[in-house]
């Protein structure tokens, strides 16, 4: 059986959009994500919503670029609460914001680990895991080629 997370790479990575489903913690709509590959760049641009009881869903947007093993770009727009930086404790579990293809599953099980705290740190959590998963989907996919 699949775990949440699982559920919630496969709904971004695959479609179709997955509702009420609870990861780090909160309740989210898991929208399936635009990966594309230009040269050495992937860029990964998504939706998440904070799933709220009794009140609108609160609307999560992220984009994502890799170059050449690194993250070029990491936008989070939380609505109504302005362009986010993940350069706190969500990018600080990268060090010296190097990624290899080879190192994305061991930054995808810290990321999980860290899933405690208010639902703008955990938004952020699932907008870089999901991002991570279309990165090492492209990669693997230019390997085998």
């Amino acid at each position: 059986m699949a775990t949440s997370i699982e559920k919630a790479l496969k709904a971004a990575m695959e479609g179709p959009e997955v509702k009420d489903l609870n990861v780090f913690g909160h309740d989210w709509n898991v929208k399936k994500a635009k990966v594309e590959k230009n040269g050495d760049i992937i860029t990964v641009v998504g939706q998440i919503s904070h799933n709220v009881r009794f009140s609108s869903d609160d609307q999560i947007h992220y984009e994502f670029a890799f170059e050449k093993d690194k993250i070029v770009k990491n936008n989070i727009n939380i609505d109504e609460k302005g362009w986010a930086s993940i350069a706190g404790k969500v990018v600080g579990v990268i060090s010296g914001g190097v990624i290899s293809s080879s190192d994305v599953e061991s930054l995808a099980n810290k990321i999980e680990n860290m899933a405690h705290g208010d639902w703008q740190t955990a938004g952020q959590q699932l907008a870089l895991r999901i991002a991570l998963e279309g990165y090492k989907r492209n990669t693997q996919s230019a390997i085998l080629m």
